[in-house]
């Protein structure tokens, strides 16, 4: 009789572990999915500032070629606004990086969760018994 309860203490020992791992991925996805909506608002900004970048340079070059200026590449305003340009894709490429950081970051604080409690529920001992009859060590592999 001690064996089965053990036997049922450890399964309901595994069951806790269970659902403490899915919740601490929860837990885990729900913060990224707040991380990553912050990011995007503050991306959003960053979009806006390029395109407005964009339309200032735009312009510049349409002034100078109505005024008939054909060395327009070298003409200071011109150089002003492909750097500004320049600064903009940059902090696109950096918001971006972070969004890609923020999943990267998410996956792996996800698989040490999983990990951490596959190692917990393996230490509980869960051993099996005749009546099993060797059936589920091929489902673990």
């Amino acid at each position: 009789m001690p064996g089965v309860v053990d036997s049922i203490v450890n399964l309901g020992k595994k069951c806790v572990y269970c659902a403490m791992e899915c919740a601490a991925i929860v837990y885990h996805w729900n913060m990224r999915m707040l991380r990553t909506r912050l990011k995007k608002l503050s991306q959003s900004s960053v979009h806006k500032d390029m395109k407005k970048a964009y339309g200032d340079l735009g312009a510049e070059v349409f002034a100078l070629y109505k005024q008939g200026v054909t060395d327009i590449v070298n003409q200071p305003a011109v150089t002003n606004q492909l750097r500004r340009v320049e600064r903009a894709e940059a902090k696109v490429m950096e918001a971006e990086n972070a969004a890609q950081t923020i999943r990267e970051d998410y996956e792996r604080k996800k698989q040490a969760v999983k990990d951490a409690y596959r190692a917990k529920r393996a230490a509980v001992g869960g051993r099996r018994g005749p009546s099993s009859g060797g059936q589920g060590a091929s489902e673990d592999e």
